[in-house]
């Protein structure tokens, strides 16, 4: 869909239309799942209280939650997935997200 807008003429020059593109404007995105890095994790201002190093080895495990590749070097962990964690405690034992896919995501 397409719009006229008019420019700001000149001085002594006529208004003239210009075509703006409309259907290039940024829609707004819905964030679908919420994200946290292992900085809002773990460590000293973490939702959970363990070291960096006991998470890192916790998610190694499989006691803690794998986390989601966002980059080569950027993963995150669902909301869900913590919320699960925090539900069940961390000393629960084996970690199964509800997004596991060899149960189809199922819990």
């Amino acid at each position: 869909m397409q719009r006229n807008i008019l420019n700001k003429p000149k001085s002594g020059d006529p208004a003239i239309p210009i075509k703006e593109d409309c259907s290039r404007k940024k829609s707004p995105t819905t964030i679908k799942q919420k994200l946290y890095r292992v900085s809002e994790i773990a460590g000293p201002n973490g939702m959970f209280p363990i070291s960096l190093s006991s998470w890192w080895a916790g998610v190694k495990s499989g006691r803690y939650p794998q986390p989601v590749q966002l980059g080569e070097r950027m993963t995150a962990w669902r909301v869900e997935d913590l919320e699960q964690l925090a539900k069940y405690g961390i000393n629960a034992g084996p970690f199964v997200s509800e997004y596991d896919s060899s149960n189809g995501g199922q819990s």
